[in-house]
């Protein structure tokens, strides 16, 4: 997907690629509308997520 992690502060990570930054929640579970939320951020759709899973 080609992200990079920045930092991490606390429970949560920033990614970037490019100009876009996502904040990534380290718990479990994560929401379901957070990790849509996420994925909408990272211009990522579910095939996208679901193929890079599956590696």
């Amino acid at each position: 997907m080609g992200f990079i992690i920045v930092r991490q502060k606390g429970s949560h990570v920033f990614m970037q690629k490019r100009e876009a930054t996502v904040t990534v929640p380290l718990h479990n579970p994560v929401k379901r509308s957070t990790l849509k939320s996420i994925m909408n951020q990272a211009g990522v759709s579910l095939e996208e997520l679901l193929e890079h899973l599956r590696v």
